[in-house]
Formats: structure tokens, sequence, C-alpha cells
């Protein structure tokens, strides 16, 4: 990778001093440590949310999720046919079924017309219990629109929010969407611990079955001491780190969509409403060859560009329902990379540098 992109995680001093001192402090060994509790504190102050719940993964937290939702063996919850495949997995793990519904054409979150064609069909969906949606590549998912859906149809909400930490839509955490809300301190994420998760809700009701399930009597899934230390001053630089992204994303978008030759287009988010969180930066690609090319010319220069998600439209009938087409989900998968978010850290002065390098991956 260019010497000029931020490696990841991040080496911070602050970092390197909340872990001596947990070592220190005896904290590391505890079942139940200050500072796990002190991190879910901070968490429900800075998401605004009544009750946080620490976990050991992102994944664990949708499971844990769609426990507390009451989901149970045979019952259907909806997602997006693009999505994180562990989120399918999470419903098959308790026994339900995947509903497959579609993505926006511009956007890899719910249409909210094709989940309401799910919900219009009353010969169907009799089973369907909870619906899972995910804001994806620094998108925010239409919240009003998909609440509205599940509270008429007495379905949960559970808000996937592992990729955007730090977005808020009119002002407000993207935590407090939803009736169960999820995020992820995986090793690349914007806020990293190698490995953990936490579950939000200002639903009492919710929160005692989250209890209810995770203690047993000690915790089934717990996020250790060592990682919530390092997660604090991470959460201290959060929102400066978020604005550098949004500033190189501005940049890069506009690089693109000026070149007249790129086969390239740019897909930040683009609601006026939303302050994005870019764990990933997506760029829809003219064709499947030129997708290819440049990922091949990104892997032989070393920048972090991949695949988006797959689409789960060819799983079999068997694991899921697919009531509603599901074209804009084939096709982001198809044509859709994405930029990591380590690109977008760079410094200023190396925002043409990188602007040119992923230009020139599209050009013959």
């Amino acid at each position: 990778m260019p010497d000029w992109i931020p490696t990841w995680p991040p080496d911070w001093p602050e970092i390197n001093s909340a872990l001596l001192d947990c070592v220190a402090s005896g904290q590391w060994g505890r079942y139940h440590s200050d500072i796990c509790s002190e991190l879910a504190a901070r968490l429900q102050t800075d998401f605004d949310v009544a009750h946080c719940r620490l976990c050991c993964s992102g994944t664990a937290a949708v499971e844990i999720s769609l426990r507390a939702c009451g989901v149970k063996p045979d019952d259907e919850v909806v997602l997006a046919a693009m999505d994180y495949p562990g989120n399918f997995r999470c419903i098959e793990s308790v026994a339900a079924r995947p509903v497959l519904v579609d993505v926006q054409r511009d956007s890899p979150c719910i249409d909210p017309q094709s989940l309401r064609k799910i919900a219009l069909d009353s010969s169907s969906n009799k089973r369907i219990v909870a619906v899972i949606a995910s804001s994806l590549y620094g998108h925010a998912a239409d919240w009003d629109e998909l609440q509205s859906v599940c509270t008429e149809n007495g379905w949960k909400l559970i808000n996937d929010a592992c990729q955007v930490m730090g977005m808020t839509i009119d002002g407000k955490p993207v935590e407090t969407f939803g009736d169960i809300a999820t995020t992820s301190f995986g090793g690349s994420k914007v806020v990293s611990a190698g490995a953990g998760g936490a579950v939000f809700t200002n639903d009492d009701r919710l929160a005692s079955r989250l209890d209810a399930w995770v203690n047993r009597p000690s915790e089934t899934f717990p996020l250790s001491p060592l990682q919530a230390a390092v997660i604090g001053p991470q959460l201290d630089r959060l929102n400066k780190m978020n604005q550098n992204r949004r500033e190189n994303v501005a940049f890069l978008a506009n690089s693109i969509d000026s070149d007249a030759d790129c086969k390239l287009n740019a897909m930040p988010s683009k609601r006026d409403d939303v302050q994005s969180s870019y764990y990933k930066l997506a760029i829809e690609t003219c064709s499947v060859e030129t997708k290819n090319q440049v990922l091949a010319k990104a892997a032989e220069s070393g920048l972090p560009i991949g695949k988006a998600f797959r689409s789960m439209d060819r799983s079999s009938p068997r694991r899921c329902r697919k009531p509603v087409p599901l074209e804009n989900s084939k096709h982001i998968a198809e044509q859709w990379i994405v930029l990591d978010h380590r690109a977008l850290l760079i410094q200023k002065q190396h925002q043409q540098t990188l602007a040119s390098a992923i230009l020139s991956a599209a050009k013959l």
C-alpha cells in the first residue's frame, strides 16, 4: 500500500496508554470491569440511547437483537438481497427464514417501496416478524419510511449500523433509529478493537430481553476490558476523522465526475439531512469488465479497493424467500466497487494523487 495512505488500526499514543493502564490496574482480568461499564455508559450518552449492551462482534449483536425481538424458529425476517452476508446467516442461526427485498437504484439500502410490496401481500407475509435494515457505504437507510411500514405491520425494525458509527440524520445519531440497533468494533471498522460490537435500544422491554439472553449468569458474548480500553481514545477522534473522510469523499467524487473519459461514477450519499460516516466509498463502474480491470490494477498498486457485497438473489429457494424483483441488488453487486476508509484518511496534499490513481485504474 502507498505510504501516504494511513495504516489501520491506528497506532496512537493514547491507545497504547489506555492498554497499559488497563493492565496495570488489573482491570484486564476481571469478569466485570469498570472499563466496560464506563464504555457502555459513554456510548449511551454519545448516541443518545437509553440502553447499551457490549458484545463480542457486530454479527453477535445482530443475532442477539433477533432473539431480543422474539424471532423464533420458522418465523421470517426481511433483509436486503445486497447486504452483509452475515445477517442472512444470523437469521438462519435462530432457525428463521430470510425474505429478500431489493435496494434502491442509487443506494445500497432497502428500497421502502420494495418492502411495501411485501407488506401488501397479506397472503404470504404472515410469518414475517422483523426487518434488518443496513446503512452501507456512507448511505443512510430511509428510516421514516421503513419504520412506518414496520409499525403498520407489527414488525420489529433492526438497525444494522455496523458500518456507519458517527453518522447523524437530522442531527440525531443513527443508532437512535429502529427498535433496536447494532454496531461493530471489528478490525477494519472506523472504530476498531480487533473484534467487538454493541446493541442499543430505547425500548425497556427489549433491553430486559437482551439481559435475559446474554446473562447466563456470566456474559455469554462479552467484550473484554482490553478491547474496551482501546475504543475510548478512538471515540475521542471519531467526529474529526469522519469529517476528514467526508472532505476527501467530496474531492474524489468531484474528480471522478469531472473526468469526461472516466468509466466510473462516484456514489456518495447525497442526502442533505445526513452527516455520513464512510467505512467504504462506493464507486459504480460502467461494466463488469471495467470493474475487474480496476480491481486488478488497484491490487497491483496497493490501493485498498474491493468488491461490493455480493447479492444473495441466487441463494437457494430452500434457504430464503424472494417475493419481489431484486434487479438493483444484482446491479450493485455486479458493478460497484468500494474504496476503504483508510484511503479516505489521507492528508489534503495527497487528494489529487489518490484521485489520479483511481482514474488511471479505469482507463486502458
